[in-house]
């Protein structure tokens, strides 16, 4: 029987401020919280595969037995409920592994095949995902062998192998995917008295915030759910670190995963095409101009 959650993340990056505030609000709600790949070279996804399919392997039979391990990104993802409340949300769930959901499929994302009952969020996202250690280690095991370039693809394919073994949070009720328009964020949330949040779509209280692609929106996501959270929360950076942060994360991503990669070269090309066809559409309205002009000039 799970009694206990126990959050796992990695990160490389031993003083990144906006860990540092996830930590914040990890204190805040009394959740076990372990961090592995302190100090480690960051070699792409396949490093965040390796790291945890190593830890939950050496997870002791005893704790495996009554522990959840929540699984969460370490720099866009805030804590806004107590474990308790996330454990009673998670054993509705008939599958072994949940993870969280969101409406926008695209670039490192691939649709499910799965069938079941739509909800509000239908794609699959990896910046949570929840089991137990042995359940967990089969999936990150499989991701590290079969596709390590991206743990969202990965996990993707992994779930429409085995549709039985992990269920979508369609509905929010743990973890919430923060796309939302930034103007539109008041009439999707409502701010609680307890430091909570309600998604009005659902009407759930989610006990995770992810604001993925952060600098999207220049962390305006992000900073209004944390001053809900943190009444203290000063905001981490400017919006210049933030574009700078952005710029270095691009930078990053292309570098170790294949996926966004391939995905540049393919918008790059598309790009290419089409100011070769616009230049070829504007010379070919000039000459035919010219052509009506000199027809114009010799009729009168």
């Amino acid at each position: 029987m799970l009694t206990r959650v126990h959050l796992l993340t990695v990160s490389t990056a031993p003083h990144h401020k906006y860990q540092k505030i996830q930590r914040q609000t990890v204190k805040k709600w009394n959740y076990e919280y372990t961090v592995l790949g302190q100090g480690v070279k960051w070699k792409g996804f396949s490093t965040k595969m390796d790291l945890l399919r190593q830890y939950c392997l050496r997870t002791p039979k005893d704790v495996e037995s009554q522990t959840l391990f929540v699984v969460i990104d370490a720099y866009d993802l805030l804590m806004c409920g107590p474990p308790e409340h996330l454990l009673e949300e998670f054993n509705k769930f008939s599958s072994p592994i949940v993870v969280g959901a969101e409406t926008v499929c695209f670039g490192n994302c691939q649709p499910s095949t799965c069938p079941g009952e739509l909800g509000v969020f239908n794609n699959a996202n990896g910046g949570c995902v929840m089991g137990r250690a042995s359940d967990l280690f089969k999936l990150y095991d499989w991701e590290f062998k079969n596709y390590p370039a991206d743990d969202q693809i990965a996990m993707s394919r992994y779930r429409n192998r085995f549709c039985d073994r992990i269920a979508l949070d369609r509905f929010a009720a743990i973890v919430w995917n923060a796309q939302t328009d930034v103007k539109n964020m008041e009439g999707e949330v409502r701010f609680l008295e307890d430091d909570r949040i309600e998604l009005l779509k659902t009407e759930t209280s989610p006990c995770i915030v992810h604001c993925p692609f952060i600098f999207a929106d220049l962390g305006y996501r992000w900073d209004t759910i944390a001053q809900h959270i943190l009444p203290e929360y000063e905001r981490p950076h400017t919006k210049m670190q933030l574009m700078h942060s952005f710029v270095q994360h691009l930078t990053k991503t292309l570098k170790t995963n294949k996926t966004f990669f391939v995905l540049a070269l393919v918008i790059a090309y598309v790009s290419a095409m089409c100011t070769v066809f616009l230049i070829g559409l504007i010379a070919w309205v000039y000459q035919l101009t010219r052509k009506w002009l000199s027809v114009l000039e010799n009729g009168s």
